[in-house]
């Protein structure tokens, strides 16, 4: 079993590494750092591991296997969703920038691009053992019903409208824990955030990355307390003509602490988050409470071309399924 982390993506290695896996016929799952290192619509994609935020079969896979191969994997909260790590010792062969471990013995000395080069080039036998991926690859069609939007079918939406043009970046909270499930077509098509130490970055990261890759159009995942922090960085994208997609999660506060604990102090003032492109006197904005709204205002978003920004109403205390399998761990767990 192959994990790729975040140092692969860093160094460019998501090539190598999946030539490496077709020759060997090893499963591949990321990180959410390294979410889209390879195409995940590739049948040797299992899926994101993160913890008990992974998908089921994802979590197992990884966590039992008989040899996990890990390439530059940061074992940080974000990877292991705040639990401890599940791997043995034993089972693991882990190469990062600060050296190799294999077993209960680490080698500093050992460059992790050396490395990594030398394995990807080694005459491996291709095994027999195939692990089937759980990953629905097909675009499935989002037929709005007469209902209030959920954050569920917000992903499905979004979903639904992916393909190798559009990248996806996603704000911390449960705009990233739901983008756990998004179906990447393309390879670097995904940019996460290392959590709370960097709450904010979704709105200027669709600023990079539009500049970085002119043909990639933006899919900005973002909370209101996170828009709050940086939805200046629009009148940037304005002026450069740029034309992301934002969905605000408006929840009207933090939800993810909601669950670990409630409070007033997770609620934060409401905004028209919408009218922001009155202010910066470009793109377009508008609200949506319903799934057929939601329908409309997408559909139209992605034959305009210029900046849109959508206000999603959430119940408060709506979560992703990922977030869901999370705190439900946690709670198990406490």
């Amino acid at each position: 079993m192959i994990l790729a982390g975040v140092q692969a993506a860093r160094f460019n290695l998501g090539n190598q590494l999946l030539k490496f896996a077709e020759r060997t016929n090893i499963p591949v799952a990321t990180t959410l750092l390294s979410k889209s290192v390879i195409s995940e619509k590739h049948p040797l994609f299992l899926g994101v591991y993160a913890g008990g935020a992974s998908q089921t079969g994802v979590q197992k896979a990884v966590e039992e296997s008989d040899c996990l191969l890990m390439f530059g994997a940061l074992l940080t909260d974000m990877t292991l969703t705040f639990m401890p790590s599940r791997f043995k010792k034993r089972n693991c062969v882990n190469c990062a920038v600060e050296g190799i471990k294999v077993k209960n013995h680490t080698y500093t000395e050992v460059q992790f691009s050396e490395f990594c080069e030398a394995l990807f080039k080694s005459d491996l036998p291709k095994k027999e053992r195939f692990i089937k991926s759980e990953i629905d690859t097909t675009r499935n069609l989002f037929k709005p019903e007469d209902k209030e939007i959920s954050v569920s079918r917000l992903f499905e939406k979004i979903n639904s409208i992916l393909n190798e043009n559009i990248g996806v970046i996603a704000d911390v909270g449960d705009s990233l824990f739901g983008a756990i499930d998004l179906v990447m077509h393309d390879k670097a098509s995904f940019v996460a955030c290392a959590f709370y130490t960097s709450m904010g970055n979704a709105i200027p990261g669709a600023l990079g990355m539009q500049l970085a890759q002119p043909h990639m159009r933006p899919i900005v995942l973002v909370g209101d307390g996170a828009f709050q922090m940086s939805c200046t960085e629009l009148a940037t994208i304005v002026e450069r003509q740029q034309n992301p997609i934002v969905f605000v999660l408006n929840n009207k506060g933090y939800t993810t602490e909601r669950y670990l604990l409630d409070g007033k102090f997770n609620d934060i003032s409401s905004w028209d988050y919408h009218k922001i492109v009155g202010m910066i006197n470009g793109g377009y904005g508008c609200v949506v409470r319903n799934e057929r709204e939601l329908e409309v205002e997408v559909e139209a978003a992605l034959k305009r071309d210029k900046l849109t920004v959508i206000n999603v109403m959430l119940d408060s205390m709506d979560i992703s399924p990922a977030l869901k399998r999370m705190t439900e761990g946690l709670s198990a767990r406490v």
